[in-house]
């Protein structure tokens, strides 16, 4: 997994265009969101600063609660983890729904 430093940095790297920045990790992550743009690989290819990038910005969304952010993919990223939430909760209920059916079953 990526460190937190790494993930906090990924708002800050988007926006900076210091070369002599101090802000921990901006570089890096400026770097890696810079080869992901530029990349002919990609992650089906194999690449894995592509992936490392991917991981970033996932990681990013997760918890991320801002309606508008400018982090690239992470509304996507927000909306699926939400639909996933929705779904799982949605198996659950139906679980439930079956366990109290089957208790209220005549001959249960």
């Amino acid at each position: 997994m990526l460190d937190r430093e790494v993930i906090d940095a990924v708002p800050h790297a988007l926006r900076c265009r210091f070369a002599q920045c101090q802000t921990p990790k901006c570089r890096e992550v400026y770097a890696l969101l810079r080869h992901g743009t530029q990349c002919q690989v990609g992650v089906p290819g194999g690449c894995l600063l592509c992936k490392k990038m991917w991981l970033l910005l996932f990681y990013h969304a997760l918890p991320c609660q801002e309606d508008d952010c400018s982090v690239p993919r992470c509304s996507y990223f927000s909306e699926i983890r939400e639909e996933t939430k929705r779904r799982v909760q949605a198996e659950k209920d139906g679980e439930i729904h079956k366990k109290a059916a089957l208790r209220a079953a005549p001959g249960a």
